[in-house]
């Protein structure tokens, strides 16, 4: 979880963009001061990425809920949960 404060999905996007994964879909839910992502993306994400995700201030927990690895395109998701009671 992470908190629903401003700038917490820039510092995603801007992590995932670094390692040239281009963001095919992004769900973000929240309630209250509590949110959560769903980000799929072209590419692998590497343990690497999610301790960076992990890593930034707003974030709770974060891991990878799914990755298909296709001959063609390899595409992978993770979710991140927010939480303001850190």
């Amino acid at each position: 979880s992470h908190k629903n404060i401003p700038d917490t999905i820039s510092k995603f996007t801007t992590i995932l963009g670094e390692a040239k994964l281009n963001i095919s879909a992004f769900i973000n839910q929240a309630r209250g001061d509590v949110a959560y992502n769903i980000i799929d993306v072209d590419g692998v994400v590497t343990d690497d990425i999610i301790e960076k995700l992990k890593a930034c201030d707003t974030v709770n927990r974060g891991r990878p809920i799914f990755a298909s690895i296709d001959s063609a395109l390899r595409k992978s998701s993770l979710v991140i949960f927010w939480n303001p009671n850190l």
